[in-house]
């Protein structure tokens, strides 16, 4: 019989080996982390919470409903009219990450809406924001009165072909809702 512990190697040389290990899985780290980072400069949906004219909390516009549930989970509540794989459906989410809804027609988000103060576009506006930090942050958008301390910022644009809207909702200076949808020709008949 052999001893087992001819095979193994001095303390002094697996403590070398393991140090020369962790520095390698240190400078490893370091090079993942200045690869990544550098990625982030252009938030991706889930980062950025509101990418006007694309989606909200990672659901985007068009998506289908496994990527929503993948994105933020199973609905809290569900309203459907029409059959499986047309009509129209909202599915409302009391909780965060949205704390709003979304709306699909024909099986495909066509719009979704936040009031969660923790959405907030790459520039920080999002429910909570004021009107002023709004127009200075998007000053290209068309601003409406609506009545006696209402007012919405819309942001129009084109995401996959289709032509959509980001709408910000004021009430009272203070923005109360986020808004992204698609006005594609068939909704609009």
């Amino acid at each position: 019989m052999t001893n087992p512990n001819h095979l193994a190697a001095p303390a002094h040389e697996v403590s070398a080996r393991n140090g020369r290990a962790n520095r390698f899985v240190a400078k490893l780290a370091v090079a993942g982390a200045l690869l990544f980072g550098a990625q982030e400069a252009t938030p991706s949906p889930a980062e950025a919470k509101i990418v006007p004219g694309v989606g909200i909390a990672g659901v985007k516009l068009f998506d289908g409903y496994g990527p929503v549930r993948s994105s933020i989970g199973y609905p809290d509540n569900l309203n459907a009219k029409g059959g499986k794989h047309y009509g129209t459906a909202t599915w409302t989410y009391r909780k965060k990450p949205l704390e709003g809804f979304v709306k699909f027609i024909d099986i495909n988000v066509h719009s979704i809406i936040t009031r969660s103060k923790t959405q907030k576009t790459s520039k920080g506006i999002g429910p909570g924001s004021s009107y002023n930090a709004t127009v200075r942050a998007y000053p290209d958008a068309d601003y409406n009165y609506l009545g006696p301390d209402k007012a919405n910022a819309v942001l129009t644009d084109t995401y996959k072909g289709e032509e959509v809207r980001t709408t910000f909702t004021f009430e009272d200076d203070r923005m109360v809702q986020a808004e992204v949808t698609e006005l594609s020709d068939h909704i609009n008949k």
